[in-house]
């Protein structure tokens, strides 16, 4: 069977497109833009990819300028304290917390973009499992 790979550019202007609330929602009290550029810094995880797409077709559409940037984890937030980005939407916390608090006061902490998200290892409920070493068994 052949899948046909769909960017994460278009995977999140098609989403977009299907939920116009969620849009409404997030936009709201957004100017319109005129062409200013928004700088975005990412890691290539797949979460980093999905939100950070969504926030830059919806500002695309709002008229900005969105470019994004593909960094390691540490210049993520050494980005932001240099003032060569302007937002990062993959901020892991607490696993991140050494690096939010070496640039802690060079950038603005506007809160958590996805709540209850974890990390961790997870299994399939089938494998009865409770331990790593468990799992070494399996």
């Amino acid at each position: 069977m052949d899948i046909e790979e769909m960017s994460a550019y278009d995977a999140a202007r098609e989403w977009l497109e299907d939920h116009p609330e969620r849009v409404e929602e997030w936009t709201d009290g957004v100017g319109e833009g005129d062409g200013e550029e928004v700088r975005f810094v990412l890691e290539a995880w797949s979460d980093a990819q999905a939100a950070t797409n969504m926030a830059a077709v919806m500002l695309e559409d709002l008229g900005y300028t969105p470019h994004l940037n593909e960094v390691a984890v540490n210049m993520m937030y050494a980005g932001l304290a240099t003032d060569s980005a302007d937002a990062l939407l993959a901020s892991w916390m607490p696993n991140q917390t050494p690096l939010f608090e070496e640039f802690d006061g060079d950038f603005v902490d506007l809160g958590p973009n996805s709540v209850g998200a974890v990390t961790g290892v997870a299994v399939p409920k089938y494998m009865d499992i409770d331990s790593f070493e468990e799992l070494q068994d399996e």
